[in-house]
């Protein structure tokens, strides 16, 4: 067995200090971990709730809210940041507040959340109000395409040949995706389909969409294929998958309109058409808008990075 060694005064101050910054740092990596597991579960409960600006910090995710929130209509952007932390006057608030005796829907008599409102009510559902909101963001979209490329939607006015959005020489279907870009230069077709759901079914709508898809990138042959499903929430929120998604979109819209200015309009535009069906959540007939206008415009080159 060798010997010990023998430390001098110094060198066994350095180990001391070394062994005691390992120790300190396995700590505070422990509680770093705890403290994360416990952050998690509480927006986990915050999520339940609605308040998805919680959700997005936690995430770490840059929110598009950021760039264009203040830009916002005084009324729109009252609705956000009180739909961000559910305290719009919905009637599971106004009972939760003593303010009414019920707590449901006078359209479809279920329990009247902020999210019922904006995307389960069934009554909503078959009067249009979700569809019009869609269709508003669908409407921008399509628009915004570069003249240099083919596009088609189920819109009026941008339907294939024979109706529906993908000319029957491509693919016969009876499947309506809702953009349709051709890029005839690259001998390629890009299918986009947007989702507007609830923060918390964002993945899960997404997983419905791709998968009801994805049987287009086989069944289209004479072109590359691609499948693109997307969401823009109820209330604007964009995750990092869908920033990406829509990044790849913009490659297809004219010039002129930034990246920010793009993203910033969808998100919006989703946004203030769920204040317009918020406002008319007691109504039982809704008497359909002309699709809105995009609510934002670049003012100058210097814009807040997504």
């Amino acid at each position: 067995m060798g010997e010990m060694p023998n430390f001098t005064g110094a060198q066994a101050a350095r180990l001391k200090h070394n062994f005691h910054t390992q120790v300190g740092n396995s700590v505070k990596s422990a509680l770093s971990v705890e403290r994360r597991q416990k952050w998690e579960e509480h927006v986990r409960s915050l999520t339940v709730q609605g308040h998805n600006l919680a959700l997005a910090a936690a995430e770490k995710q840059d929110l598009v809210w950021k760039s264009f929130m203040y830009d916002l209509k005084q009324g729109t952007l009252k609705f956000l940041l009180n739909a961000g932390i559910d305290t719009l006057p919905t009637a599971a608030n106004l009972k939760r507040w003593k303010k009414s005796a019920s707590d449901l829907c006078k359209l479809c008599r279920g329990r009247q959340t902020t999210d019922h409102v904006l995307s389960i009510c069934k009554v909503a559902l078959d009067t249009g109000r979700f569809t019009w909101r869609h269709n508003c963001v669908i409407n921008y979209i399509v628009n915004s395409i570069d003249d240099k490329y083919t596009v088609y939607s189920d819109l009026p006015g941008h339907t294939a040949p024979g109706g529906g959005s993908i000319p029957p020489e491509l693919c016969v279907t009876s499947q309506k995706p809702d953009i349709v870009i051709i890029d005839n230069h690259m001998k390629a077709i890009h299918l986009y389909e947007l989702t507007c759901p609830a923060e918390r079914n964002i993945d899960t709508r997404n997983n419905e969409k791709s998968n009801k898809y994805a049987h287009f990138t086989t069944d289209i042959t004479h072109l590359s294929c691609k499948v693109n499903c997307f969401e823009v929430s109820t209330k604007g929120f964009l995750n990092t998958r869908n920033h990406s998604t829509l990044n790849t979109l913009h490659k297809f819209v004219k010039p002129g309109i930034t990246k920010t200015q793009f993203k910033s309009n969808i998100s919006a535009l989703s946004l203030t058409a769920s204040y317009h069906i918020f406002l008319c959540k007691d109504e039982p007939t809704f008497m359909e808008p002309p699709f809105l206008l995009p609510p934002l415009v670049t003012k100058t080159k210097t814009v807040i990075a997504i």
